[in-house]
């Protein structure tokens, strides 16, 4: 599985909405799953039912203290990823998935899919709350509407 922001393509134009997204499988397997609120939610309650809940709060606070308060909004995210700045209070877009992965390490590899799962969703909503809740309530019924779209990786 991977992660990444697609924008969707109207009439071979960018329309300016951007999606999380994982890409999951690969060959005829591949598909996209939009992810959003309820993704966020639902990847979280298994979460904690695999790990329990203290360990589910432990690994919550450690992405919020590690990784979200250090996270920036979206348009200073896309400034420090430009200007390959790395010298910012804030984590640049390559630090940031590294401190996702060290916070994911210690747990199992099929718990950890969902994990990242949870943990990009919590990313996408902190870096642009507003945008996390409007797309939430538009989400694609299924991934047609971003093949082909513009990836930005």
């Amino acid at each position: 599985m991977r992660v990444g922001n697609v924008c969707a393509v109207t009439e071979g134009k960018a329309d300016g909405t951007w999606w999380a997204v994982a890409y999951l499988g690969a060959g005829k397997t591949y598909s996209t799953q939009v992810l959003h609120e309820r993704n966020r939610l639902e990847a979280w309650r298994i979460i904690k039912k695999e790990i329990g809940t203290e360990a589910c709060k432990e690994l919550k606070d450690s992405l919020k203290e590690s990784v979200l308060s250090l996270t920036a909004s979206g348009k200073k995210l896309q400034q420090l990823y430009s200007e390959n700045d790395t010298s910012s209070i804030s984590l640049h877009r390559a630090d940031l998935m590294d401190r996702l992965r060290d916070c994911l390490e210690p747990f199992d590899p099929d718990v950890r899919k969902l994990m990242a799962v949870a943990a990009v969703c919590d990313v996408a909503k902190k870096t642009n709350p507003q945008a996390w809740r409007t797309h939430s309530g538009n989400v694609p019924v299924n991934d047609r509407k971003v093949q082909g779209a513009l990836f930005n990786n």
